[in-house]
This record gives C-alpha cells, structure tokens and sequence, in this order.
C-alpha cells in the first residue's frame, strides 16, 4: 500500500483504517495501566475497541499513559467514514425532532414562569419567576439598546443559502440568485428597512411599472421561502443538523451577530478568542477552582419563549423577524420550537450572552466565570447553582463532558489533566498526504518524535518536504531542512525554504453587468481578513469559495 504522489489524493477507507490501526497500536505500546488494558481490547478488536471507548480520570492517572490512549483514541472517534453500520442522519435527525420537542414544552410552560399566563398559576414557582427576572435584567444589562437596521454591519455568511449552494457560496452568486427570505421577516414589518440598505441589489432586481394615475412604481420581488434542514459531519456516530437560512435572513443575521459580539466585548468576553476559556480550564484542572460545563444540543435548546421571556421586548422582535421558523427536510416541512438553530448568524453570540447571563446570576457578582458559546466556566463551588438555573431554563448538561471534581478540565478545544495538555490528534477525514502533514506536525509539537516518524513513512519521499514550524503544515517539521542562504547589506539575512500551499478556489465574475458585488466588497472592506479579496486585472473581485481543487509547491523566505 503507497498513498498516491499528489499531496490532497486520499486513500480509500480499508486502506485508511490499515494507518489508524498500525499507529494506534505504536501509541499502545506505551507501558501504562490505561494502555496496557486498551491493548489488549485492542488486539481482539481492532478499531471497534476505541471508538466508542470512554476514559476516566483520577488523580493517580499517568499524564502519558493518558495522551498515549486518548491519541489512539482520537484516530477514530471522529474519523467520518467509519463504517459502524450506524445511519448517522437519522440519528441526528432524533436529537433535532428531540430537543424541539423540549423546547416545545418550554413555550408552554416559560409564560406562567414570567407572568405571561395565568396568573393564579405563577406563585406556584416563585424560585423560577425569581431567577428569570435576574437573568433578564442581565441579559438587558449585556444588550443594551436595540439598534435600528441602518445601524448595523450587514453582509453574508460563508455558508450557502436556500438559493445557493455551498461549492458556489460567494457574494457574486447570491446577488444573482435573487432575494429570498423567511415569513417570519416577510411578515416582521423590518423588510423594507432592510431592503433600504441595499439599494444597488433591490436597482437588480427591480420592476418597473406604471400605475393609473401615472406614478412609477418600483416594485422589489422577494420570495418568502422555508428553511432548509441538512446535516453535517461531528463525529464517527453522528452527525450535526443546520439549517441553510433565506439570503436576507442570514444578510440581517450577519449584521445581529456583529453587534452582539460587540456587546460582550463590554462585559470581557471577546468569542473570537478562546484562549482564555483555554487558560482558565488549565487553571482549573491544577487546582479545582474551576468547573468547566458543556452543554447538550445547545443551540437546538434556545426555545422561542424563553428568548421571550429573556431579552428586551424590542431585541425579540428584531431577533424574531431574522429566524426562519418553518423548515423543509425530505419534502417535509417542519415547524420549528426553538428559536434559532446552527446555521442562524448570530445564534452563537446570542447563546453565549444567554449562557454568561444564566452563569452570572447563578455565582457570586465577584466570581470568575466565563462562557464561549456552550462551553461554561464557573467556580466549582456554583456548579450545582448553575446547572441547576441552567435547568430551569430548559438546558441540558453534557455529565460526560462536564467537570467540577477531578483533576480533569476541558475548553474551547483544550483539554488539560493537572496542568497537562492531552487533546489528541483527531483524524476526521479519510488518509492523505495532506492529512498525514498535519498529523505528523501535530505530534512533533507534542514532543512525540517517535511516533511522528511512524506517521511520516507513510508519506512518499517525492512528497516530504522539510522546514521549520510557524510557516504552516505544507512541509514536515524538521530541525535540520533543505534551505538557501540569503545574505543581505545592513545586517539583514535569511533563508528560502519550500513548503506545499493548498490554491484557494476562487470565482472569476460571471455575470455580466454585475456591478453590485464591487460595491458589496468596498462596503465590508475592514480588518477581518475574509472581508479582503484579492481583484483580477479589470479590478473586479475573485471571491474564495470553499474547498481546494489543488496545490503548488512554492518558496518561503524566512529571516535567520
């Protein structure tokens, strides 16, 4: 077996299953007790062993025997096309029907909570009615006003919409595909306070006519469409369900979402970082201060009357009017019970100020707590308060991912026994030299020299290339590389080393009189690098679509 001489061509998967194994078993080999037990499952099994395998840890755990088992672990525990005979769809398809079903529960219940209901029945929970308050006037504290459309920066996610689709998702191509939104912003009366801010796209789409009385009349066509329901990869078990959203709800989504984000960034919460989340569940997995929390089906939890019942009026009903509640699956339309879903722009800041809100009012005004979407952090003395007002507002905590005793913590993608990081490589996708690059640099970062050599003899020689860390994965790091010394006056001098570089897809315009996408570009020119684009000779944008269709192997100079 030899994988192929082009950097991105995969194995198939009986062939990537032969490399998981050969290198979960040299991470086995590791003289532990977790190992060693793991071994033996190992050697009558194969991979069926770890992938569903579940680890504990206890203070007299080995940090390296934990790496070395968590790796071997990781190889398939996300690894997509592992053939477990499990309909991943469907799967995921019964947590969405599932947590909609609570959230239904929940808008049922959430207007007695608030005073919404009937009356003779809200002094049968005064703790909840009590709580909701002190969340909503934190959740308003957080907000603060409610912008008007014009003040907000609207534009595109990077995802598709019902109109367009994921390979071709750019700009260009959503302006051409016309404007579609939901009812819910149909029916919201912020329509043409929307359509106002865009008015080279509404010029595009427009038709003309004359009424009786000779006036113009300009007239906008906007198909009102459902939202479409689909899903993603998340692990070897399951998958993760989206929903693609109208063009105009997610153009208004984008610009919520910003605004919000802002907002946190008042209250110390900056989600465009997650290092601190990383830096405080280090801290509490040394010391036990810290209890990290992590949530079940999140965002699919954020039932409509409980956004209702914890945000200003006025925020409700602009929110309100950028969801999508009806979506299609299979020809079937569903009729959603919870608020947002993935896929909605501003659906994780507005999780986040939720979720810092609940944890807020849960701790000690002077406690440290921090929250990045679904992943919480709070004293661990709170953790039982928290979970429980976390409860309260129809939220489910993650047992398996939650940690408030041990010596165990994990956050934003780090995971840290007693000070120790231990996040393992996961494989997600099928072997490649591409994929077998950034492994291997995974373990020599991790010091795990060994077992990156294991990993690099799967890679062709005509591939390897050779050069120092911080410039990427398109070379295998190495302290010794092929280079060329270059001298320059004053002092200065440096070296040229090569490293393979993925070519980003880009989209010539096709569309001949499009002049709304330039405009489009130098409105969201900013600091955020995707709002930079590259222009071909008649100035016009080339927007980056997503995927690869190729490489090329290009010269780095690097100072000495």
């Amino acid at each position: 077996m030899e994988l192929s001489h082009f950097w991105t061509k995969p194995l198939d998967v009986t062939h990537s299953l032969e490399v998981l194994e050969t290198i979960a078993a040299k991470h086995l080999e590791y003289d532990g007790d977790i190992c060693r037990s793991l071994r033996v499952a190992f050697a009558e099994c194969g991979w069926r062993a770890l992938a569903g395998y579940t680890l504990s840890y206890s203070d007299d755990s080995d940090a390296m025997d934990l790496i070395h088992a968590r790796s071997a672990i990781g190889l398939f525990e996300k690894f997509e096309q592992l053939p477990l005979g499990i309909d991943k769809e469907g799967v995921a398809y019964g947590k969405f029907r599932l947590a909609d079903e609570v959230c239904g529960q929940l808008n049922a219940i959430m207007p007695i909570l608030t005073g919404r209901g009937r009356s003779a029945e809200i002094c049968a929970y005064p703790p909840a009615v009590l709580l909701i308050e002190k969340i909503r006037k934190k959740v308003k504290t957080i907000m603060g006003r409610c912008p008007s459309i014009s003040e907000l920066d609207l534009s595109f996610g990077p995802g598709s919409t019902t109109s367009t689709k994921k390979n071709t998702a750019c700009p260009t191509v959503k302006f051409a595909a016309g404007m579609q939104c939901s009812a819910e912003l149909a029916n919201s009366g912020f329509l043409p306070a929307l359509l106002r801010e865009v008015p080279h796209w509404t010029s595009c789409c427009s038709r003309y006519s004359i009424d009786k009385d000779q006036w113009l009349i300009e007239t906008v066509p906007v198909d009102v469409v459902p939202g479409r329901l689909e899903f993603v990869p998340k692990n070897a078990k399951t998958y993760r369900s989206i929903v693609v959203e109208p063009s105009l709800n997610g153009f208004l989504q984008q610009g919520l979402g910003r605004w919000l984000r802002d907002r946190l960034l008042r209250v110390g919460v900056d989600i465009r970082d997650q290092s601190l989340n990383q830096r405080l569940a280090r801290q509490g997995s040394l010391d036990g201060s810290l209890a990290t929390i992590d949530l079940s089906s999140a965002s699919d939890s954020i039932s409509r009357e409980l956004v209702r019942a914890l945000v200003p009026d006025d925020w409700f009903s602009l929110l309100y009017s950028a969801t999508t509640r009806v979506v299609v699956y299979r020809g079937m339309e569903i009729s959603q019970e919870k608020f947002c879903s993935m896929g909605n722009g501003f659906t994780f800041p507005l999780e986040t100020i939720l979720f810092y809100a609940i944890t807020a009012v849960a701790c000690p005004h002077d406690a440290v707590i921090r929250a990045y979407g679904d992943d919480i952090i709070c004293p661990t003395s709170c953790y039982n308060d928290v979970v429980g007002a976390l409860s309260t507002c129809g939220f489910s905590v993650n047992t398996k991912k939650s940690f408030a005793t041990g010596p165990f913590r994990e956050s934003c993608g780090r995971d840290y026994f007693k000070g120790v990081l231990i996040r393992p490589f996961y494989q997600k996708e099928l072997v490649s030299a591409r994929t077998l690059f950034v492994w291997h640099n995974f373990l020599v970062r991790f010091g795990l020299d060994e077992i990156a050599s294991a990993v690099k003899s799967f890679i062709p020689r005509s591939l390897r290339l050779y050069g120092p860390d911080g410039y990427g994965d398109g070379h295998l790091i190495s302290p010794v590389f092929p280079s060329s010394f270059i001298r320059r006056n004053r002092g200065w001098s440096g070296f040229v080393f090569e490293t393979l570089q993925a070519s980003v897809r880009r989209l010539s315009p096709r569309f001949p009189g499009d002049w709304v996408s330039p405009l489009y570009q130098i409105y969201r020119r900013g600091d955020d690098p995707l709002d930079l684009v590259s222009r071909d000779k008649a100035g016009w944008p080339l927007w980056p679509l997503p995927g690869v269709d190729e490489y090329k192997r290009i010269k780095i100079y690097a100072l000495s």
